[in-house]
């Protein structure tokens, strides 16, 4: 069987049914790996993204507030 083309309910179904059933459950076990791997490089940018975000945010308000005072 392979299971790389099964769908998750086929593989669990399969990894039931005893000792044959051993590759459903890797394959769903390489199947959660990815996802793990996939959802922390996303992670990984938007908190980059957010970090510059957040010092371009207080590049602008020291700007902002240098402009502010220094008119007096």
């Amino acid at each position: 069987m392979d299971f790389e083309k099964v769908s998750d309910r086929e593989l669990a179904e399969e990894a039931q049914t005893g000792l044959r059933g051993q590759g459903a459950v890797v394959e769903m076990m390489r199947r959660l790996k990815n996802t793990i791997v996939e959802q922390t490089r996303s992670t990984n940018r938007l908190n980059k993204f957010l970090l510059w975000f957040t010092i371009a945010i207080t590049l602008l308000t020291a700007v902002q507030l240098y402009f502010q005072f220094s008119k007096k």
